[in-house]
């Protein structure tokens, strides 16, 4: 589970210490409670990756948090910014010495489809997330930091041109977008060009083609 997971708590726990830091700053009325509830959901996220000093370390905020709420503590509010900043720091390390993963997101309005799909490339030794729209496409890249995405050509939202490069600028990496569609060969190469695809495969190749396709273009990266 935390090589499924851990790419996505990187991702979200960036965002959510930078929230969190951004209260303290501010020093609001909420500013307590913002960074309370930032801090207790990595606290939960790292302690069910097993990340037991990172759990600790959002654990302590957060209980300088309600002292900070409670009392006006400055010097709470200061080591809530200490444990924060530390765990900022303690995520980007940890996004760094991970190793390369194989992550992918298959893009396709039809649930079943994308399940069918995701559960071939899991065989083949592909960590699967799964998308059924552009919008929730674009958010899954950002979370989730996939290395390759396999987009059904007909999705509702932006065009195809626009979707892949809101993919590509929300990715962290390079990333290798593969075109997937039931129209004619010739149809769907014009398609990929049109939309900069690095790939592309039909639907009615069978699933098994589906993968090695897939296979094809990463070693061609």
């Amino acid at each position: 589970m935390r090589d499924r997971f851990l790419p996505r708590f990187v991702a979200t726990g960036g965002e959510r210490c930078a929230r969190a830091l951004a209260a303290v700053t501010a020093e609001g009325a909420g500013a307590p409670t913002t960074a309370r509830s930032e801090l207790h959901t990595l606290a939960g996220e790292a302690g069910i990756l097993g990340l037991a000093e990172l759990a600790e370390l959002a654990q302590a905020g957060e209980r300088d948090s309600l002292t900070w709420a409670e009392g006006g503590d400055l010097a709470a509010r200061a080591r809530v910014a200490i444990a924060i900043r530390t765990l900022a720091s303690r995520i980007r390390a940890l996004a760094a010495s991970a190793p390369p993963a194989r992550r992918l997101i298959v893009v396709d309005d039809s649930p079943l489809i994308a399940a069918e799909v995701g559960a071939q490339l899991e065989a083949d030794g592909w960590q699967v997330e799964s998308a059924h729209d552009g919008a929730g496409a674009v958010r899954l890249v950002r979370e989730f930091r996939p290395t390759v995405v396999l987009l059904d050509v007909n999705l509702p939202g932006p065009s195809l041109p626009t979707l892949c490069a809101e993919a590509r600028a929300a990715a962290a990496a390079p990333l290798a977008i593969c075109l997937l569609s039931g129209a004619p060969d010739a149809e769907l190469a014009a398609r990929a060009r049109e939309a900069g695809a690095d790939g592309w495969v039909s639907k009615r190749a069978g699933l098994e083609q589906v993968a090695a396709a897939v296979r094809a273009m990463v070693a061609r990266a």
